[in-house]
């Protein structure tokens, strides 16, 4: 993070938080980062707040959409002010401009202090290929959080005032465990939606499954690619694949612990809370280096790179696990040690630090 490792978070008085996320998947990173920093609060004395709404609630009529935001904005109103700062939360497939901006423009109307954390409703755009509108709005934040220290510096250098803090996990809600070789049982876990490539690890799935039928994927998480997908298995025959839907945290970790590989296909620069927990349970990981990725994890050290949309590496690489137990066993060791750096104890000093910033950060 680039945020003065000097400044001791405890000196300033914490601020009354108002979490905003946007969509309905409890799996996604958004929400269990809100959850998180809430209790973060409250240990420190302080309180956090936490209001969700689902920018999708099915194929409704427009008038009962237009209802729905009508009374989200009235029930924002009230929470913003009681609230010191502003903490939004986008997601995959939610619209910046016309969903996010607004509780922006709101939240600054009444002298609110704004964090947004981009990486949450981030796409393959980055905030400096935004267009000019959107990026004006982005410069009224008082943070614009990125997911890479690598789009915090480009971000900045359009004047957007970006901050960068990496995922987190806490080890010690997490059962380890010692992989010794793979069947393989895969696990996604994520918005489904296109910047994660569900798709590319269904295609890699059949070549896998051609050559050890055993194999099994379970897909854990809500999104707009969803149904497509599905249709996609039942037709292509595809068996042996799962959707799980979204579950709570301790489902998510009980899923991980039945699986024995971790797959991410992700096409932007994002480091999945998901893939951290993971590691931490002791699962060989597979995963494209999509920005970040490639600084945070060492290929055939701590994971298994593959190029983005490369379903053809992809399998060889699922295969190379199910026929290299040694392999299987230092990916799972090494991986236990990569999350550790990403202890939550170490990672949320820094997010106590941001908060006691001033508004003028």
């Amino acid at each position: 993070m680039s945020l003065s490792a000097t400044a001791d978070p405890r000196a300033a008085k914490l601020p009354r938080v108002l979490f905003v996320s946007f969509g309905a998947d409890p799996t996604a990173q958004e929400s269990g980062r809100a959850a998180g920093l809430q209790a973060l609060l409250r240990a420190n004395g302080s309180e956090g707040e936490i209001l969700a709404f689902d920018p999708k609630p099915g194929a409704g009529p427009t008038p009962s959409r237009l209802k729905a935001r009508l009374n989200f904005l009235r029930r924002l109103s009230r929470r913003i002010v009681r609230s010191d700062t502003v903490h939004l939360f986008g997601a995959p497939g939610v619209s910046l401009l016309s969903q996010v901006a607004p509780v922006i423009l709101l939240s600054r109307f009444f002298g609110k202090r704004v964090i947004l954390d981009y990486g949450c409703c981030a796409d393959e755009t980055g905030p400096e290929d935004r267009s000019f509108l959107l990026r004006a709005i982005l410069r009224l934040c008082h943070t614009l959080l990125v997911p890479s220290d690598y789009q915090m510096q480009r971000a900045r250098a359009v004047g957007l005032k970006a901050d960068y803090i990496s995922s987190a996990v806490q080890p010690d809600r997490i059962k380890a465990l010692e992989i010794k070789s793979v069947q393989p049982r895969i696990i996604i876990a994520g918005p489904v939606e296109k910047i994660n490539n569900v798709a590319c690890a269904l295609r890699a799935f059949k070549l896998v499954k051609q050559k050890y039928p055993r194999t099994e994927m379970l897909i854990v998480g809500e999104g707009s690619q969803r149904a497509r997908l599905q249709v996609v298995v039942a037709m292509e025959k595809i068996y042996g694949v799962e959707f799980a839907g979204a579950v709570d945290q301790a489902t998510l970790h009980q899923h991980i612990a039945a699986s024995d590989v971790f797959v991410n296909c992700c096409s932007i620069d994002h480091l999945p809370g998901s893939l951290l927990e993971a590691a931490a349970c002791g699962l060989p990981v597979i995963t494209t280096p999509a920005g970040g990725i490639r600084d945070a994890l060492k290929d055939r050290r701590e994971a298994l790179l593959v190029k983005v949309n490369d379903h053809v590496g992809l399998a060889d690489r699922l295969i190379e696990l199910v026929e290299n137990p040694e392999l299987v066993q230092s990916l799972s060791q090494q991986g236990r040690a990569t999350a550790a750096r990403f202890d939550w104890s170490r990672i949320s000093k820094n997010w106590l630090q941001l908060y006691s910033l001033p508004a003028s950060h």
